[in-house]
């Protein structure tokens, strides 16, 4: 029985098993995708090899009347055979398409997993310096998986450069700083990550873009009648589409604004005025790499 004090615990079962059926799913497209590949190979074999050697069933047919009949049925075959191909390229495409949606809705979701595990992790450490406590310790809470793996850490790399290499430097830039033995490395670090964040933003969902957006509307108790809110929902759905997702938008505006706006926690290292430890930093910087690539992830889902 649940003690009543017990604080309310969130179930990912659901999660874990949508996770799990997407698991199985890509080992099931693995495997059909190898036998695309096996019945592709096959069918160019063969269309090449009929290419070269039909002129010479035609002059065999012609030489030997009793073989024109099966040379003439060589066209109603072929014609067969590029009607199923065709049938099959149109398949293979929408398959595709629905295949990259896929794959973008569940990197998303994977992205969108790790937001409150770094914010959380960050928040501890900084809570364990001002309390002059080991949170981690006593709890023994475990280091989250780093979401910025290698391979996520290309795929932010690739899509900042694709956008303009200078954010990609700038990302780089920060970690640089945050790695290197300066005294002033982490304000630095903190300050160029939050900047490339602010840059993306200011890039696709300028105040004037909001304006042409179908949808806007000035947004009251602003200075341009442009609200954070607009801006990230022009940043992530474009400007002719509504949010698909109220719930999204706004866990991901919230994000924004916690780097973007006045952070006390970020400003306060930013200003050299704080204790907190690299480690805190760490998370911080962190959350903001995850921050981008659920942007630019989810971006994608919905400009398919």
């Amino acid at each position: 029985m649940t003690n009543p004090s017990d604080p309310e615990v969130p179930n990912f079962d659901q999660a874990n098993q949508n996770f799990e059926r997407i698991e199985q799913a890509g080992y099931e497209i693995q495997e059909s995708g190898q036998q695309l590949v096996r019945f592709g190979k096959a069918g160019q074999e063969q269309a090449q090899f009929l290419s070269q050697e039909i002129p010479k069933y035609a002059v065999v047919a012609q030489q030997y009347p009793s073989l024109q009949a099966s040379y003439d049925s060589f066209k109603e075959w072929n014609t067969l055979v590029a009607k199923k191909s065709q049938e099959a390229v149109t398949n293979v495409v929408a398959g595709a398409n629905l295949l990259s949606a896929a794959l973008s809705a569940t990197s998303s979701a994977v992205t969108a997993g790790n937001t409150p595990t770094l914010n959380f992790i960050s928040g501890v450490y900084q809570l364990q310096e001002r309390e002059s406590k080991n949170i981690i310790e006593v709890y023994r809470l475990q280091k989250p998986t780093d979401p910025i793996a290698p391979d996520n850490e290309k795929e932010l790399n690739e899509r900042l450069a694709r956008i303009d290499s200078d954010l990609l430097n700038r990302r780089r830039g920060a970690w640089d700083a945050f790695y290197s033995v300066s005294a002033d490395r982490l304000p630095q670090a903190t300050h160029s990550l939050r900047d490339v964040l602010r840059s993306l933003i200011s890039r696709w969902a300028s105040n004037d873009q909001v304006k042409k957006a179908l949808w806007w509307k000035p947004a009251p108790d602003t200075r341009e009648g442009v609200s954070t809110r607009q801006r990230i929902q022009l940043l992530l759905y474009g400007s002719s589409a509504l949010p698909q997702n109220p719930v999204e938008l706004s866990l991901i505006v919230s994000e924004v604004s916690k780097f973007t706006d006045d952070n006390t926690f970020l400003n306060s290292i930013a200003h050299g005025g704080s204790s907190s430890t690299a480690s805190a930093v760490e998370f911080a910087m962190k959350s903001i790499d995850n921050l981008i690539l659920l942007i630019l992830r989810t971006r994608t889902q919905y400009h398919q």
